[in-house]
């Protein structure tokens, strides 16, 4: 089985400190060195945002039919986390991933070089706060459908012969989070899944980093 992994892009400017510095103003004073004492101890986030939610945008390049899966997958995080990580700030007409201070969903019709499903770009300072996110699908709509069944079923390999938008979509805003990748089967961020494939286990480890980051900024911002 021909495997497609995902890649997590990753810039970082100080060009964008002064965008860095604003928000929550509970968070604001020792923020980088309060989040990077506590990313050292982790094992898999390693990078993170200084305040949540964080907007995400789809962009009008993304298919009308695919846009509610992707909606579902933030969702999903936001669940799992048990608090708001990604909230849904309309539709962009911007069209492509660039830096622009707005976190977006884009889609490229054309196939990745590489053959991935996907692509996470992040923007960062001191080396582990993220001021930006975009993720981009490739390849030809048609390819991809939000799938019902599970890697073990064999129906999902043959009579649904598609690309999993929902597992693609967890996988990337999980780059988008700061996460990298996991050999667990199986698992959101385990890069290595194919047509058919239905990656949605949030492991242990990830939901245990991902709250002991992010729930105290939550707290701090609803104060």
């Amino acid at each position: 089985m021909i495997k497609r992994n995902s890649i997590f892009v990753v810039l970082g400017t100080v060009a964008l400190l002064a965008m860095a510095l604003t928000g929550c103003k509970s968070v604001e004073a020792g923020h980088s060195s309060d989040i990077s004492s506590t990313l050292s101890k982790n094992a898999v986030l390693k990078r993170g945002w200084k305040e949540l939610p964080i907007e995400m945008h789809i962009s009008e390049s993304v298919p009308e039919r695919l846009r509610p899966a992707i909606r579902s997958a933030m969702e999903m995080w936001n669940a799992e986390a048990g608090f708001t990580v990604f909230h849904y700030a309309g539709v962009t007409d911007d069209m492509e991933a660039d830096f622009d201070e707005v976190n977006a969903i884009y889609w490229d019709t054309e196939p990745h070089p590489d053959g991935h499903f996907g692509k996470a770009e992040t923007m960062f300072i001191y080396d582990d706060l993220i001021v930006e996110g975009d993720v981009t699908f490739y390849g030809d709509p048609d390819d991809f459908d939000a799938l019902s069944c599970y890697d073990a079923e064999e129906s999902c390999r043959v009579a649904v012969y598609k690309k999993d938008i929902v597992t693609t979509a967890l996988h990337e805003l999980g780059h988008i989070l700061g996460f990298g990748h996991t050999d667990e089967i199986g698992y959101i961020m385990n890069p290595d899944f194919s047509r058919g494939d239905v990656h949605q286990k949030f492991d242990d480890v990830l939901l245990s980093e991902l709250r002991d980051v992010y729930e105290p900024i939550m707290l701090a911002c609803a104060e």
